[in-house]
């Protein structure tokens, strides 16, 4: 009878054991089918922003930052989609991705179009990069006639499509291609092309990785290539306000830990990410215009804290009856 009883109470917790776990495997199951999954557009080719190691696995400053975005937000969960540069404003466009991360800049008319990060999550400058033979203090006029490597459609194209129309005596020769900012600028040191525009952070990468001499000179009027600094783009859809503000506060945060210079200094061999005052102010008032034409406004959360306003010096009402204290400052 006893071992009847014995194997009949080993049977029931067998039972709740297999029952328990079911339960824990189901809801584990579907906490991970409450994720949303958000599609991420890079090009794979922008070493160091993002492209495949030897390992052919994604890597990068961008595919770092996103990994520890992920980490921090346990609403989400990120795939990532691979094309060419120009493909990657057609599927915010299409809404294929929910948005694209490729070091990509700003200017009016991409303002106008898309909704970009708040801040840069990276403060980069464009410079004219040639081989030393060039000279020195080298400016663009110097270079007339000479040919320049490019992508399509990035913003360095468009500034010199724009220079060259408004210096017809003095144009460059601009030539297309698809391929990444680091093989533009080996072809520079190669002798296929005179002159490329790009980032200090591309041209410091080249330099360490394949030991070449090159040059980046100051190019004046930076600001009309874009001003400096990379962004996040999203489609332009009230819907991916929350989406676009929760991946902003996740990088605050790694930006007050220390982690996003950590990951600079990985990548970039310094701190990339130290945002100014007029950068902030600037992208502050940006912001509140797009969310005006979006008819949303930012919102504000209110916490209530709890205290007893009986604990002084760290939480009392004074003669005037305000809450005062160490707690309350």
């Amino acid at each position: 009878m006893k071992k009847k009883i014995i194997s009949f109470l080993s049977l029931l917790s067998l039972l709740l054991f297999c029952g328990w776990f079911q339960t824990g495997r189901v809801e584990a199951n579907s906490q991970e089918q409450e994720k949303e999954v958000i599609t991420i557009g890079i090009s794979a080719q922008s070493k160091p922003y993002n492209y495949y190691d030897e390992n052919n696995e994604l890597a990068g400053f961008e595919i770092d930052l996103l990994k520890a975005i992920e980490q921090d937000l346990e609403d989400y969960t990120f795939e990532y989609e691979i094309t060419e540069f120009a493909s990657l404003f057609a599927g915010i466009d299409s809404k294929k991705f929910d948005l694209i991360a490729n070091n990509i800049g700003e200017n009016p008319e991409r303002r106008e179009k898309y909704l970009f990060s708040k801040n840069p999550y990276v403060i980069t400058h464009n410079v004219l990069i040639t081989r030393p033979d060039a000279g020195d203090h080298v400016t663009l006029k110097d270079m007339a006639g000479q040919t320049m490597g490019l992508v399509a459609g990035s913003l360095q194209a468009i500034f010199m499509e724009k220079y060259n129309e408004e210096n017809p005596n003095q144009a460059i020769h601009l030539e297309y291609v698809d391929t990444d900012g680091a093989n533009i600028i080996r072809e520079v040191a190669n002798g296929r092309y005179d002159m490329t525009i790009y980032s200090t952070t591309y041209l410091q990468d080249v330099i360490e990785t394949f030991g070449l001499d090159l040059v980046g000179h100051p190019i004046e009027n930076e600001d009309e290539i874009q001003p400096p600094g990379a962004y996040f783009l999203y489609n332009k859809n009230p819907k991916n306000l929350s989406l676009r503000n929760d991946i902003d506060q996740s990088i605050e945060k790694l930006r007050e830990e220390g982690t996003l210079a950590e990951i600079s200094e990985q990548h970039f061999g310094q701190d990339d990410t130290e945002l100014t005052k007029e950068i902030i102010e600037k992208n502050e008032t940006m912001n509140q215009e797009v969310l005006s034409q979006m008819g949303e406004t930012e919102t504000v959360r209110q916490v209530v804290v709890g205290t007893s306003g009986q604990t002084k010096p760290m939480n009392y009402f004074d003669d005037e009856n305000n809450l005062e204290g160490l707690e309350i400052d």
